[in-house]
């Protein structure tokens, strides 16, 4: 029998997810199909190949106590390391490794153990798909490259902000209108030399579902107090996001920190 045919005989045997979470585990888009396999990539394969010769107990233990970003590149090493670790009897395996690490940030309800390790290690841009995505917005897990950032298709500025009169309403006056919005969306904050407290961009597909419910809604012949109502649902949702983000940016400077950066 095959190398890889036995392994997936063998982890078939374990039971289905301990905790009974059946969410699908999914990673990146896949990436160009190779017209040739790299060196690299036959040698990571050879490497790995001794994981199918052990047993699945031993296997599953060394599987356990690898990192989450670890496991993730593993993962992606063969079709069938891939098979296994991304199929729903894994997801046991991802949990015990992640509770391996506490250092690590509180994966979000939304996602799950591998979506949220791509979030934080992969660096290809979840616009374009370019690889150099450096700029994260945890509030609404992605990543941007920076000439995706600057496409209003992707994320607006403080002056495309301004420009549309609901977004002024709620907004009330210019001294706090970037803070109102700022509470409202999603968005990533970038130094520049010409801007001390850095180019605000939003996301602009979270604006644009707001400014879709605002019209639904006729909220701009609201009073005031009918308007702060409105509103409040949404506040607290980006604050608790916000909170979460708060979590990952700390993480973020300690590894900085670790790394000597």
């Amino acid at each position: 029998m095959r190398r890889s045919a036995r392994l997936s005989s063998r982890t078939s045997q374990r039971p289905q997810n301990l905790d009974g979470d059946s969410s699908e585990v999914s990673l990146p888009p896949p990436k160009r199909r190779k017209t040739k396999a790299s060196a690299s990539s036959a040698s990571v394969k050879g490497k790995l190949a001794a994981l199918f010769e052990l047993p699945l107990d031993i296997l599953y233990e060394i599987l356990c106590n690898t990192h989450p970003n670890d496991l993730l590149q593993i993962s992606r090493a063969t079709k069938t390391l891939r098979r296994t670790l991304m199929s729903r009897s894994s997801i046991w395996i991802w949990q015990r490794s992640y509770a391996a690490h506490p250092d690590l940030p509180t994966v979000p309800e939304d996602l799950n153990i591998p979506q949220f390790m791509s979030l934080a290690v992969d660096r290809w841009c979840h616009s374009c798909h370019g690889k150099c995505a450096d700029a994260i917005c945890w509030t609404a897990r992605t990543r941007s490259c920076r000439n995706c950032l600057r496409n209003t298709k992707h994320w607006f500025r403080r002056e495309q902000m301004r420009s549309k009169p609901a977004l002024r309403i709620i907004g009330e006056s210019n001294l706090i209108f970037q803070s109102v919005m700022m509470s409202l969306f999603p968005y990533i904050r970038i130094t520049v030399p010409s801007r001390p407290s850095g180019q605000v961009y939003y996301l602009a597909s979270s604006v644009r579902d707001f400014l879709e419910k605002f019209d639904r809604d006729d909220v701009a012949h609201m009073t005031a107090a009918q308007r702060d109502r409105w509103l409040t649902p949404t506040y607290g949702e980006m604050e608790r996001l916000a909170e979460h983000a708060r979590e990952c940016e700390q993480w973020v400077q300690r590894l900085k920190k670790r790394q000597g950066g």
